[in-house]
């Protein structure tokens, strides 16, 4: 599996690293990108296991490491069936094609995705990433993140928490027992926080927790939009969490220009990514940009905002 430590040491405030890759149909290239915080190993089809009456989009069972790892198609996303002949000419023409399998880390899931195409792993200025357009915001089969402007075609980011979600799989939940937490939503009950995050599936996890402990969430989609609202209104909020890597800006230059701004406030900040690291946790706090911990942990998060108010 790709170290964490790797991964970590490519995490700069204004740039982000990624596995660009590629699905074919009818000769043209769909171009596609993940970030590698979401990717633990690049593997070759090979030997597999096939499954027991699962049905579509997945395929079969390997084992990375000796962990079992399911594996799905993500073809349906090259949808070129309606594309007319004048696009047809303006795709991308290929000479070859090499399965692989992208294993990626969502959470505590592995989950593998058959691509026909990857590439070298490529660092891109965080200004580059650009937000999708907002006609498709609420599409429930536009999974894309982000998207980077590649001379005369786009690279999309694979949403890869919202693909999963989509076909059913919980990537992560809000606990519904309120009784033992009677006690922790007296101390936070009507606290607002501001969440920095990018992903439509952690936007709707944040929903849920807030709304258990009675709380009050502002949302902003990229590190962009949470800078504007933390300079406007951070008297408002009790504390922030925000993910590290989104379009536009990420959540470490948020931070550090927001500090460098107003440097007496001392809103307690949050941060979470899908990495789980001691010494990147230990390098923020030593820096004073804020804490440090592995999304999507309710047990973690409550127990570090209830810090905040002890």
């Amino acid at each position: 599996m790709m170290e964490s430590q790797q991964i970590l040491k490519s995490i700069d405030e204004k740039n982000v690293v990624i596995l660009p890759f590629s699905l074919i149909h009818s000769n043209c290239e769909l171009h596609l990108g993940l970030n590698v915080q979401k990717v633990a190993s690049v593997v070759e089809v090979g030997d597999y296991s096939l499954l027991p009456g699962v049905s579509a989009p997945f395929l079969y069972m390997i084992k990375i490491q000796g962990i079992p790892v399911p594996v799905i198609e993500i073809n349906q996303l090259n949808n070129l069936n309606e594309l007319n002949n004048y696009q047809l000419k303006n795709c991308d023409k290929i000479k070859y094609v090499k399965k692989r399998i992208i294993i990626c880390h969502v959470l505590t899931i592995y989950i593998g995705i058959v691509v026909d195409i990857t590439k070298k792993i490529k660092t891109i200025s965080n200004k580059e990433l650009l937000p999708p357009p907002d006609i498709w915001e609420n599409d429930k089969h536009f999974f894309v993140s982000a998207m980077i402007n590649e001379k005369e075609k786009y690279r999309y980011i694979f949403d890869i928490e919202k693909y999963i979600a989509s076909i059913g799989i919980s990537i992560g939940n809000v606990a519904q027992d309120f009784k033992s937490n009677s006690d922790n939503i007296k101390v936070l009950k009507g606290k607002t926080g501001l969440v920095v995050e990018d992903s439509r599936v952690y936007q709707a996890l944040a929903k849920q927790f807030f709304e258990k402990y009675e709380m009050h969430m502002e949302l902003a989609k990229d590190g962009k939009q949470g800078l504007e609202m933390l300079l406007a209104n951070a008297e408002n909020y009790d504390f922030v969490i925000s993910d590290i890597e989104m379009p536009n800006m990420n959540g470490i230059q948020m931070i550090k220009e927001f500090k460098s701004i107003k440097k007496v406030n001392t809103t307690p900040i949050l941060f979470h990514s899908s990495i789980s690291n001691p010494e990147f946790s230990k390098d923020l706090q030593e820096e004073g940009l804020g804490l440090f911990i592995h999304k999507f942990n309710e047990e973690n998060l409550i127990k570090t905002i209830l810090s905040f108010f002890k």
